[in-house]
């Protein structure tokens, strides 16, 4: 299920953007689309995250400027849309990076190929979000951020990266979701379960010695016997690939 929120005060543009959105939307996807009028609107009934926000940068009271900032606190990975109908957009406008700027004068003009281009990246954007659920709340995190997951009981512990504060911070949280259900989402060709209750993403291991590998925070984690010549072989495929993408 994807979720569309359009955050607005002209009721007659989000009537149009909706219309377009239902159009490009095709008829096995499963899209619901929510309406608000003010930025504080959005941020009082932002009870689940969106996969993609419309924002008007002019909005009653508070900018959409400044109400980016407060979702992107919230969740990082939102992909977010500014309309206006501001021809130059100010630094400030971009303190929070939108994926488009789109002008609300040039709306049958060049937004049918943007809207096409933001559903595929919402799609692209979703494959590899885990939608997991810490201490009764929904967090979102980019698979590629994982650094590893361990089972804990019938949960699991996640390490992974996230921008706090424009700096880059590595955390640890305990989900409801097991292991499972974790390794589904991620990227086959660049992870491994080097233990039945480990998971390691190759992209942060910076050592492997006597078949102990070290992460980039520090962690050991021990590759099981029955594990090791696979991972050896997944993990040279991964770096040869590596290595040839970056000659």
């Amino acid at each position: 299920m994807y979720k569309i929120a359009i955050c607005d005060d002209n009721l007659f543009f989000i009537k149009q953007l909706r219309t377009m959105l239902k159009e490009k939307i095709r008829s096995d996807d499963q899209i619901e689309i929510y309406e608000y009028h003010s930025g504080e609107q959005l941020l009082m009934e932002m009870d689940h995250f969106f996969d993609v926000i419309f924002m008007d940068v002019v909005l009653p009271k508070r900018d959409g400027m400044s109400i980016a900032e407060e979702l992107y606190r919230m969740n990082p990975l939102i992909l977010l849309i500014y309309c206006s109908g501001t021809i130059l957009p100010t630094t400030e406008a971009f303190q929070v990076q939108p994926y488009r700027y789109l002008l609300k004068q040039e709306m049958n003009q060049s937004w049918d190929r943007n809207i096409d281009d933001i559903l595929h990246e919402m799609k692209l954007r979703n494959q590899k979000i885990l939608k997991v659920t810490c201490e009764k709340e929904e967090r979102w995190i980019h698979s590629d951020n994982l650094l590893y997951v361990m089972t804990e009981g019938k949960h699991s512990k996640i390490t992974f990266y996230e921008n706090e504060e424009k700096q880059r911070k590595i955390k640890t949280i305990t989900v409801r979701e097991n292991i499972r259900e974790i390794e589904e989402k991620m990227d086959q060709e660049t992870c491994y379960r080097v233990h039945r209750s480990v998971i390691v993403q190759f992209n942060y291991i910076v050592q492997i010695k006597n078949n102990i590998i070290t992460m980039e925070d520090g962690q050991k984690i021990q590759i099981s016997r029955m594990k090791a010549k696979k991972f050896h072989e997944k993990f040279s495929d991964y770096m040869g690939v590596k290595y040839r993408r970056e000659k």
